[in-house]
């Protein structure tokens, strides 16, 4: 089976299951790239080992032959107008396609993010294509939206967590270190993670929190958390390779995202045998976690829960901790790579059988 994907950007986690993906043998994959990255991301540029092009690189007639030729063409990104295009052609020849997409939503919201999002993906109202969700949380987003006229498949973001259960730590120890992964920006919740650390450093002296990150709140953060500050250690970015000694070097992961479609770093916190306090506004908070087992729910943008749940983690003890750590470890077996790559592969298959069907 060939088939073709229409993404945004080369980004770390995309290139680890595309290349899983080509060498699998298993289909005959090409990807076609909206940009080369993003300015202000830390990731250097990295190697793809699967086939590919950046659409600077094609012609409208490349784009018209990449569309034709594939046996399912999957559009993960659809804000670019040559990929549109695309998925307009494909609609009309009647020939198996997919949307791949977080829950909708987020960027364009209400009444008139509906009707944002029904003029750009007009030809899933007009075709009932299959829809690849990223998590169950997308899955309730587009049932919402379009109903039961789609075949629906959950196929959340995977990555190699290999290289993070090699940094698990087995010692046996109570939590006192607390690791924050991502961008300083509001959306993340790093105001709420400041206002409930301001409240739990007094109660727990001998606790720290790390911060890795870059963006526009880091000097407000600085500021904000000085009357704290012995505790606190800004570490910058980082980029995609040294991301997991972050990880090695803590007992608990905080993730108060306002909103993230998935959150990547639930998956990884838990792989490194990091029970995890996140957001209720997590995709893959919602599809990992079970309260007390492997970490503990915070509603979104709420002080006082964050702090409560904080101060539950800090006052684990050496044996509560190590079986949280396990439970974390073996629920992030689920979504490494390589069960990525056979997902996505059943995925295709699945998605090219319901096009097919009769409606």
């Amino acid at each position: 089976m060939k088939v073709v994907v229409y993404s945004f950007i080369p980004s770390p986690y995309q290139v680890e299951l595309f290349d899983t993906l080509h060498e699998s043998g298993e289909i005959s994959l090409t990807v076609i790239y909206a940009a080369h990255g993003v300015v202000g991301t830390p990731w250097s540029e990295r190697s793809l080992r699967h086939p590919h092009r950046f659409i600077d690189e094609c012609s409208g007639r490349d784009l018209d032959r990449d569309t034709d030729q594939g046996d399912l063409v999957v559009f993960s990104w659809y804000r670019h107008p040559g990929f549109r295009n695309a998925m307009r052609r494909r609609s009309r020849q009647g020939r198996p396609w997919c949307l791949w997409s977080e829950r909708p939503g987020f960027r364009y919201t209400g009444i008139a993010g509906r009707a944002v999002r029904k003029v750009l993906l007009w030809p899933l109202w007009a075709r009932h294509a299959p829809i690849w969700a990223i998590g169950q949380w997308g899955i309730e987003g587009y049932r919402r939206e379009f109903g039961d006229r789609h075949a629906y498949i959950d196929l959340p973001y995977f990555s190699n967590l290999a290289r993070f259960r090699a940094i698990c730590n087995p010692s046996r120890r109570a939590p006192k270190r607390v690791l924050y992964v991502g961008s300083l920006i509001p959306r993340k919740g790093l105001d709420v993670l400041a206002a409930a650390w301001r409240r739990i450093a007094p109660r727990f002296p001998s606790a720290s929190l790390s911060l890795l990150g870059s963006g526009v709140m880091a000097q407000g953060l600085a500021r904000t958390l000085a009357p704290v500050d012995k505790s606190i250690s800004l570490l910058g970015p980082a980029d995609w390779d040294q991301v997991p000694r972050a990880y090695g070097t803590a007992d608990i992961l905080c993730a108060p995202s306002r909103y993230d479609g998935w959150g990547l770093i639930i998956p990884e916190g838990l792989a490194s045998g990091l029970p995890v306090v996140a957001s209720s506004s997590m995709g893959a908070s919602r599809e990992m976690l079970v309260e007390g087992r492997q970490g503990w729910f915070a509603e979104p943008g709420d002080v006082e829960s964050l702090e409560r749940k904080l101060a539950l983690a800090l006052s684990l003890s050496a044996d509560e901790y190590g079986a949280m750590s396990h439970a974390a470890q073996e629920t992030a077996r689920g979504y490494d790579v390589d069960e990525g790559s056979r997902r996505f592969t059943a995925a295709a298959h699945q998605t090219v059988a319901d096009f097919r069907s009769p409606s």
